[in-house]
């Protein structure tokens, strides 16, 4: 037995003076490192000596009950633990590291290993990957509005004006024409072509507002999502309730529209997927942070089984918040409904 302990601890001690990784070993009850390897001297910017004198809290970013915690879970834990976390050196600059924790048996007592690995550099290039894919996405996203906005404008200045134009032009000759009042087939015929025209001019105008939002341009981002609220509600499916506890806060115009954009496409998944007779919009704003919330009484979802299979809207939605560098959460459980919930702090307030 104490032959196979002194192979153990042997084969535990060539690892740590071996790996050219940084390994420690601590006593998980005082904190203390036991022993270290010069690949975490070196990381840490330290002497050998100096590493016996260290405790975790001397060099691992994070409050003391977090710590704690993480000892905790090796200490139970089977199989270890791997994480993450940021180490400071001795000149007080912060290491990101990747760490594979594991329980050990070392001079009959029950020890911690640690082996980390740098992941500083590797952790930047992320960052840089996901702010040039943000950028990205916002560049696509802007470029999408300027067509909606250009194609709105056309759909209103142009087609609208031309079949409004045709719609009185008929008006006209209907009042000035015997030949037409005195023909009922005619007449008939004519009044027809007049209500097609009329309901092609309020397609014309829905597919407008839909595109770019007069209301949202010119009275605000709260108006608009009132609007919005009432829209919905005319189609005779879903009773939504809108309350606005931001009045007439104007935002700058990109925020304005991306948070409109977000509510929108909250409300279509409210009229696609959740069969809910009442929904709830909410906006506020609480000490400068902006909350908006969508809440319906509908089917709901199960939220482990709709992350693995994210809808496109959903993503959307996602990328939008991450381009005002929010949060956005869903709620929601087989029978009681669905809440989404999007925040994000307003710049400059």
């Amino acid at each position: 037995m104490d032959r196979e302990l002194n192979e153990s601890e042997a084969r535990y001690k060539g690892i740590l003076h071996q790996s050219i990784e940084p390994i420690i070993f601590f006593d998980p009850s005082t904190r203390k490192i036991i022993e270290a390897n010069k690949a975490f001297c070196k990381l840490i910017g330290i002497a050998q000596k100096e590493s016996n004198a260290l405790q975790l809290f001397d060099f691992i970013e994070g409050n003391r009950q977090e710590i704690n915690m993480f000892i905790r879970e090796v200490m139970i834990s089977e199989r270890g633990q791997v994480s993450n976390a940021t180490w400071k050196k001795k000149s007080g600059q912060l290491v990101e590291v990747e760490l594979s924790s594991t329980k050990v048996r070392l001079k009959g007592k029950d020890i911690v290993s640690i082996m980390a690995r740098d992941v500083t550099v590797l952790k930047k290039i992320e960052r840089l990957k996901e702010k040039e894919r943000q950028e990205y996405f916002a560049a696509i996203v802007e470029a999408q509005e300027d067509e909606r906005n250009r194609i709105a404008c056309e759909l209103h200045d142009s087609l609208g004006q031309m079949l409004s134009a045709a719609s009185y032009k008929i008006e006209n000759t209907l009042l000035s024409s015997v030949v037409i009042l005195e023909n009922k087939k005619l007449l008939k015929s004519t009044r027809n072509i007049q209500k097609i025209l009329d309901t092609a001019i309020e397609e014309v105008r829905n597919i407008s507002q839909d595109l770019m939002p007069m209301m949202l341009r010119d009275f605000g981002l709260g108006a608009a999502l009132r609007h919005l609220c009432a829209q919905a509600r005319d189609q005779g499916v879903l009773d939504i309730s809108y309350r606005n506890y931001i009045s007439d806060l104007r935002m700058e115009k990109k925020v304005e529209r991306i948070v409109y954009r977000i509510a929108q496409e909250a409300i279509n998944n409210v009229f696609k997927h959740s069969k809910a007779k009442k929904a709830t919009l909410s906006i506020k704003n609480k000490d400068g942070k902006i909350i908006l919330r969508v809440k319906d009484n509908g089917i709901g979802y199960d939220l482990l089984a709709k992350r693995k299979k994210r809808g496109m809207g959903l993503i959307t939605m996602e990328e939008r918040t991450k381009s005002l560098k929010g949060s956005l959460k869903c709620r929601s459980r087989v029978g009681e409904g669905t809440q989404v919930l999007m925040s994000f702090e307003l710049e400059g307030r």
